[in-house]
């Protein structure tokens, strides 16, 4: 089996930087934990978060900075490039270019992705989209 630094690597690949997302049933465990507002849990908790993200974005290039692990958590801090071409929030889309930054840390067992943290900055991306 993969370390886990590299399951999380080869999961990002996929599904952020390919938009391969038949690989969330592959790389996250069906009780995934969402540490967010608003998000539901388990692996439709994230089919549902990227159905957002896309049908309020288009043109996604992803990034990943810096990628830590230690034990059974890996955490990355990432950067993402994406137009406005949906709602999103309540606002229609604006067609703006955007720039999103946060750090994500994830917990792994038996292989699986099963628990998230993360932060992003909301502030800088609303005020890109309002400014």
């Amino acid at each position: 089996m993969a370390d886990n630094k590299t399951i999380v690597r080869n999961y990002l690949e996929q599904a952020w930087m390919k938009h391969n997302h038949a690989v969330i049933d592959e790389y996250v465990a069906p009780d995934f934990v969402q540490h967010a507002p608003n998000t539901p849990p388990g692996r439709e908790g994230v089919k549902a978060f990227f159905a957002m993200l896309t049908s309020a974005f288009s043109d996604l290039d992803y990034r990943v900075e810096d990628m830590l692990a230690d034990g059974d958590k890996v955490c990355w801090r990432w950067e993402l490039h994406a137009k406005h071409t949906g709602p999103f929030q309540g606002m229609p889309a604006t067609g703006k270019s955007v720039t999103i930054t946060g750090i994500s840390i994830i917990r792994l067992a038996n292989g699986k992705l099963v628990e998230h943290w993360g932060e992003q900055n909301m502030l800088g991306l609303m005020q890109q989209l309002r400014g």
